[in-house]
C-alpha cells in the first residue's frame, strides 16, 4: 500500500480538533490479505495479533460463504498495519471480498459532498455562509435564510425525502421546494440527506461541471483512486462490484441519487483518501481543520452514529466520543450495505470498514480494534451483540 512519512501522517492527523457524529479455507480469515508485517501498537501489539483478533471475532459471525466484510487500520505513519477481508461480495456468482472489491458507500460519501464545497471554498467561490437562494432562486420564501452551513451541518430544515426506484437529484429538489420545512434553517439539528443532495447539485450549479466529473478530476484522480466514483448509472458497469444484502436476500443495487450517498469505493481507495487527507494533498490544513470542528452539538434525542452515545457535527463528519477517545467519524447504511470510516486524531490511528450483509455490530469495528491496538492487546473480544 502507499505509505507517507511518519512525521507528515501525524501532524496531519494531529492537527485537526478532538472535539466531538472473507477469503479462506476458514470460517474468516483472508489468506494472504494480512497487514504489512510491522511492529504493531504503542504497547507492542503485532500485526499477527490484530489479525488474530480480528479472525476471531468475525469467524463468530460470518461463515466463509455469507456476505462481506474487509477492514484496515493505517497507523500514525501511513503503515497499512491490518487489511483483512472476510466473506463474499457476490454469494450467487461466488465472488469473494477482497480489498479491491468496490462497495457501496453509503453516507460515508458525505465527507467527499463536503470536501467538493470546501474545494469550491478554497477557489473563493462558495462560502458557508451563503445563502442557499443564491445559487437556487426557485425555492420557497420559507428557505430564504438557510446558508451552505446550514445544508454541511444537517440544521437546513430540509423535511426527509425517500426516493422512489430510478429517482435523480432534480426529484429530489422538486420533493423539498413542495414540502414545508421541518424547522426554521439553524434553529435544528436533523439528519439531512437531502441537504447533501442539494449541495453536490450546489457544486454542479456554480462550476457547471456534473458533480461525479468535478469529484473525479479534483479528489479522486489526484490522490491516485482509481476504483473510486460516482456512476451516472445504476448499477455501476464497473468489475468487482459487491451486492448489498438483507438477511441473505439480495437487494436492489441503489437509485441515481448522488450527493448524500451515490458513490462507490474499495478498501484500497479508501486507504488512499485517509492518506490524502493526513498529507493535505486536496485540502490545506487550515480547511481540514473548518471541516472537523464541532460546528452543532447532535441533541441526545438526535444522535444518528451506529455505537457512539455522544456525537457533533462537523462538515460531514461526527466528532464522537467513544471508549478510546474522541473519533472522526462517518457511518453509512442502505441496499445491504454497512460502511464506516473512524480517525483518531491524537494516536494517529484510523480504520476503514466496509460490509455488504447489512451487519450493524460491524460499526463496533473501528473503535475495538484501537484499543486493542493501544492496550498492547490487553482486552477481550468485541462488547456487542451480532
Amino acid at each position: 500500500m502507499h505509505c507517507v512519512i511518519g512525521l507528515v501522517c501525524v501532524l496531519a492527523l494531529g492537527v485537526m480538533p478532538l472535539v466531538g457524529c472473507s477469503d479462506s479455507e476458514g470460517a474468516g480469515a483472508s489468506a494472504g490479505d494480512g497487514g504489512s508485517g510491522g511492529a504493531g501498537g504503542v504497547g507492542g501489539t503485532t500485526t499477527a495479533e490484530l489479525e488474530e483478533f480480528l479472525d476471531d471475532y468475525i469467524d463468530q459471525q460470518v461463515k466463509i460463504d455469507d456476505t462481506g466484510i474487509a477492514v484496515a487500520l493505517v497507523r500514525a505513519d501511513g503503515r497499512v498495519e491490518l487489511e483483512r477481508t472476510y466473506g463474499m461480495a457476490n454469494i450467487e456468482e461466488s465472488v469473494r471480498m477482497s480489498p479491491d472489491t468496490v462497495s457501496y458507500l453509503a453516507s460515508v460519501a458525505k465527507q467527499f459532498t463536503a470536501t467538493a464545497i470546501m474545494l469550491l471554498y478554497e477557489d473563493g467561490l462558495v462560502d458557508p455562509e451563503d445563502l442557499v437562494t443564491q445559487t437556487f432562486p426557485e425555492v420557497p420564501p420559507e428557505w430564504a435564510v438557510m446558508t451552505v452551513h446550514h445544508l454541511l451541518t444537517h440544521q437546513s430544515g430540509l423535511a426527509s425525502y425517500v426516493p422512489p426506484d430510478g429517482a435523480t437529484n432534480d426529484d429530489m429538489l422538486a420533493h423539498v421546494i413542495e414540502t414545508p420545512l421541518s424547522f426554521p434553517p439553524g434553529s435544528e439539528f436533523e439528519y439531512s440527506n437531502p441537504g447533501y443532495t442539494l449541495l453536490a447539485m450546489l457544486v454542479e450549479r456554480v462550476t457547471g461541471e456534473p458533480f461525479p466529473d468535478f469529484v473525479r478530476e479534483r479528489v479522486f484522480v489526484p490522490l491516485g483512486m482509481s476504483d473510486t466514483l460516482v456512476p451516472t448509472v445504476s448499477p455501476p458497469d464497473v468489475p468487482n462490484l459487491a451486492r448489498g444484502y438483507l438477511l441473505g436476500e439480495p437487494q436492489a443495487y441503489p437509485s441515481l441519487l448522488y450527493g448524500q450517498g451515490g458513490q462507490y469505493s474499495t478498501l484500497t481507495d479508501m486507504v488512499r483518501w485517509e492518506l490524502g487527507l493526513r498529507s493535505a494533498t486536496i485540502l490545506s490544513r487550515d480547511t481540514l481543520a473548518l471541516m472537523f470542528t464541532p460546528h452543532v452539538e447532535i441533541p441526545e434525542d438526535r444522535q444518528v452514529a451506529p455505537h457512539y452515545d455522544d456525537c457533533d457535527y462537523g462538515y460531514g463528519w461526527f466528532i464522537c466520543d467513544s471508549k478510546v477517545g474522541s473519533l472522526q467519524h462517518h457511518g453509512g447504511r442502505g441496499y445491504g450495505f454497512r460502511t464506516a470510516v473512524d480517525r483518531h486524531p491524537s494516536e494517529g490511528l484510523t480504520t476503514i470498514m466496509l460490509s455488504n450483509g447489512s451487519y450493524e455490530w460491524t460499526y463496533e469495528i473501528g473503535a475495538s480494534l484501537m484499543e486493542f491496538y493501544l492496550d498492547d492487546g490487553d482486552i477481550g473480544a468485541f462488547e456487542v451483540e451480532p
